[in-house]
């Protein structure tokens, strides 16, 4: 994009260390369920070391949202939530993420900035692509998919009547999955 890019510019989800309690995350690109399992692994490895952390989600060069992503967004907010530790904002959002967002009704359990959000120490902070994720079977990643969407309709009932086909098709490709033999 502008000179003065990232080593891993081309990295859809990136992450900086800025203290040893906070993190900033940038999205590039589409948040999807295609990096939501290792956006997940990072969340787990992070909170689980320390209920503490705090994460800036920097979503300025995020351009959508896939319900799977926006489902692991709302699992770490409603965990949070729960334990009363930690701490996500989510910044620097376009209208149409925004709108996603607040569409599932995520604005009530997630802190979501709509002006432009100045990140602490991002200058001198390197951002490096998110550890690689470990390998996921395709029955461990649909049930990351139905884990993200049932925190969807945990964060907001409305959800229910949205996501009931997802649910559904996924549960039957589990059971699909667990069928099929291991070799493609």
């Amino acid at each position: 994009m502008s000179g003065g890019s990232p080593r891993h510019a081309d990295e859809p989800v990136q992450v900086a260390r800025v203290d040893d309690r906070l993190f900033v995350i940038r999205v590039a690109g589409r948040g999807c369920y295609q990096n939501a399992g290792g956006l997940k692994q990072l969340f787990d490895s992070l909170t689980g070391a320390d209920p503490d952390t705090e994460l800036i989600i920097d979503l300025e060069r995020c351009t959508s949202l896939d319900s799977t992503f926006m489902g692991v967004l709302a699992g770490v907010g409603l965990n949070q939530r729960a334990s009363k530790r930690g701490r996500m904002m989510l910044v620097n959002l376009n209208e149409h993420t925004s709108r996603q967002l607040h569409t599932l009704g995520l604005n009530h359990i997630l802190d979501i900035r709509t002006g432009p959000t100045e990140l602490p120490s991002s200058s001198g902070t390197l951002f490096e692509k998110i550890p690689e994720a470990q390998p996921q079977s395709r029955i461990e990643q649909i049930r990351m998919m139905i884990e993200a969407h049932e925190r969807l309709i945990d964060a907001h009932r409305g959800n229910e009547v949205r996501f009931q086909g997802v649910l559904a098709y996924l549960g039957e490709s589990l059971e699909r999955a667990k069928q099929a033999p291991e070799n493609h």
